[in-house]
């Protein structure tokens, strides 16, 4: 028996009175990235229910509908093996998101960096977080990271540290060596939009974070100390972060 499990509970981004099922991942600790999936456990959804893990690893739990706001579960394994957090954001129906990358967006640094560092090492690129909360007062903020999943509870606490305002962060299904960034941003962003979420702003360093956003009906917004010559003209590249509020519009 294990002493010790890694547990990822994925944060979800839905719609309000939206049927949801919540995803949790249980595998074995063994070496960063080295984590193989452990089967037929039960897993423990406070105050919702109980679930085992299939071959895979993974157990799902169907909830909900919830009303608008941030809705936190927690998730046990039986034994105290371990737990963790999900976060499930519900929006009214048609109120706007805007989607924010992370490394190189909201963190300088990258997600290699992120991994072999603490949290207080990773500096957030100024006037990110004040930009972001004036933001939220009018749009739904969702993170959008390649990072992969079991770095989703370090994630979580570097945001709050830094006081970004909540949002679900969606991150990576597979292993980083499996997909590319932006192979695996254009499919979560096409599932959200399937389900009648109203995806209206998205922002990022990178050209494929750009192309991602675009080819799922976002508005796209880079973020760069200057203007490439890839970039169309009709999309906005700014240098500071003090800029985004205004073209949220």
């Amino acid at each position: 028996m294990f002493k010790k499990a890694l547990i990822t509970a994925r944060d979800l981004l839905v719609s309000e009175g939206e049927r949801f099922r919540l995803e949790v991942e249980v595998e074995r600790k063994i070496l960063p990235f080295v984590d193989p999936a452990i089967p037929g456990v039960e897993v423990e959804v406070e105050g919702t229910g109980r679930v085992r893990t299939d071959a895979s690893g993974r157990a799902f739990l169907e909830l909900g509908p919830v009303s608008a706001g941030h809705h936190r579960y927690r998730v046990r394994l039986a034994g105290g093996a371990g737990e963790a957090e999900a976060l499930v954001r519900a929006v009214p129906r048609g109120e706007p998101v805007f989607v924010a990358d992370i490394d190189g967006t909201v963190s300088r640094g990258t997600s290699v960096g992120f991994a072999l560092h603490g949290n207080s090492r990773v500096i957030p690129f100024e006037g990110a977080g004040e930009a972001l909360g004036e933001i939220a007062r009018r749009a739904a903020v969702a993170y959008l990271t390649a990072r992969d999943h079991v770095l989703l509870a370090k994630t979580r606490d570097w945001l709050r540290s830094h006081a970004f305002p909540e949002g679900p962060v969606l991150l990576r299904r597979v292993r980083i060596w499996s997909a590319s960034s932006r192979r695996h941003k254009i499919a979560c962003l096409e599932e959200l939009r399937s389900r009648g979420i109203n995806l209206r702003w998205g922002i990022g360093d990178r050209r494929g974070d750009v192309e991602a956003y675009a080819a799922a009906g976002l508005a796209p917004i880079l973020l760069r100390r200057r203007r490439p010559r890839w970039l169309a003209a009709e999309i906005p590249c700014v240098t500071r972060w003090e800029d985004v509020p205004p073209l949220v519009r």
